[in-house]
């Protein structure tokens, strides 16, 4: 079980490194830039912003759902952006599923939605893993999440690390490892259903 593994994440308020690795299938016009607004309530306007080169570390409770909404801003025009979708990030479930942390997981943009309850972002956030895995042509996103707090913690998983940090993001480790075999066998099956068609 990953309990013991996540026991950083369940002692009050924590702080939380979000990075975003990579982006794929997503279209921006001249000038724009992909940008992460984090939302961490219904009513939070958005006070932390997620780059590729610049990761967002938040003070966090392991109850909280974050929400990244990702919008195409013009350079120079802050005010003027395109919303391309957003991700949801069920902290506990994380915490249960992953200890705590993920791994370079790809999560496909969705529509903004209006979830309000956790089981809905939590059946969310699975189908997003899954869906991910099955059509890896969809715009998506490469996630990382860790805790501020681990030595190691980092863009890469660093193999001489010693085993206890290893261990508190083995599950994270292994669930990017799960869904990387899975998207590597759906474009195998892509790349040959193309070669057979005339």
């Amino acid at each position: 079980t990953s309990g013991g593994y996540a026991a950083w994440f369940s002692s009050g308020v924590v702080d939380v490194v979000l990075v975003l690795n990579d982006a794929r299938n997503i279209v921006l016009q001249d000038r724009e830039e992909l940008n992460g607004v984090i939302h961490l309530n219904a009513d939070d306007s958005g006070n932390f912003v997620l780059t590729r080169e610049s990761p967002a570390t938040l003070s966090l409770s392991s109850t909280k759902i974050v929400e990244v909404e990702f919008k195409a801003l013009l350079q120079g025009h802050q005010e003027t952006s395109r919303c391309l979708g957003e991700v949801f990030l069920p902290l506990h479930h994380i915490a249960k599923q992953c200890a705590g942390s993920l791994y370079q997981v790809w999560l496909p943009l969705q529509p903004v939605s209006a979830l309000s309850q956790e089981d809905d972002h939590i059946a969310h956030f699975d189908k997003a893993m899954v869906k991910a895995a099955k059509d890896p042509r969809k715009p998506m996103v490469c996630i990382s999440l860790y805790a501020g707090s681990i030595p190691q913690a980092s863009r890469n998983y660093l193999f001489d690390a010693p085993e206890e940090e290893k261990a508190k993001r083995f599950l994270g480790l292994l669930q990017s490892h799960s869904q990387h075999a899975r998207m590597l066998q759906a474009l195998y099956r892509e790349v040959r259903i193309s070669q057979t068609q005339p």
